[in-house]
């Protein structure tokens, strides 16, 4: 009968409207969920960039320090040359001195 294909209906529109309810909260929360992860990756990607930014400090350093090593090397190359002449002269200047002490 008429009535009870209206109740059916009834039924079917309510339960329809139920799963409707449902689905939208279901949808509001993933919603909310993809916000969180959203502000979570721009969170993500800023430390990233700090990451990047101190890699590249620290390879600037890192090139400066290579730079000074460098410049060690060459001084201390430089102090042993000049340590080298330095003992060839003063034993040039012993056997000099000897050479005069001879003569006297």
């Amino acid at each position: 009968s008429l009535s009870s294909e209206l109740s059916n209906a009834r039924s079917e529109l309510k339960e329809t409207l139920e799963k409707v309810d449902q689905l939208e909260q279901e949808r509001s929360q993933i919603r909310a969920t993809l916000k969180e992860v959203q502000t979570s990756l721009q969170h993500q990607e800023a430390s990233n960039d700090e990451i990047r930014e101190a890699n590249e400090s620290l390879n600037i350093k890192a090139s400066e320090v290579d730079a000074l090593q460098k410049n060690l090397e060459d001084a201390n190359t430089l102090l042993r040359s000049m340590q080298r002449e330095h003992n060839t002269m003063t034993e040039d200047l012993q056997m000099q001195l000897r050479e005069q002490s001879a003569k006297v």
